[in-house]
């Protein structure tokens, strides 16, 4: 009977947290690059999104990396470690040193 009793206890508490697991942080960062060049990166776990002063938006995958964190489309590298930040379009660095303006706003989306 304890047998059951505990085999529904874990049941319960695997539906209760599901829903946490399904929602991911979305971290927004304004950086502004030494080149005068600024643009906004939303990262999550599994996807990075850059937008441009220009308003152009780019989505990214994340890649490996050994520091930092480092998200591409296969032309546009975003790569962010603490806050700065640097991007590169087809092997050219475009914005190097670029540090984030302020703490970055944290977003919890429900997938």
């Amino acid at each position: 009977m304890n047998v059951i009793r505990f085999s529904l206890f874990l049941v319960t508490l695997m539906v209760a947290i599901a829903p946490l697991s399904a929602q991911a942080q979305v971290q927004t960062f304004t950086f502004q690059c030494e080149q005068g060049d600024a643009f906004e990166a939303q990262i999550e776990k599994d996807q990075a999104k850059v937008k441009y002063a220009s308003g152009k938006t780019v989505g990214l995958l994340p890649v490996d990396s050994r520091e930092g964190r480092k998200f591409s489309d296969g032309r546009t590298l975003l790569y962010v470690n603490g806050t700065e930040a640097w991007i590169e379009v087809n092997y050219i660095m475009v914005n190097t040193q670029c540090f984030a303006q302020q703490s970055p706003t944290t977003v919890s989306n429900s997938r």
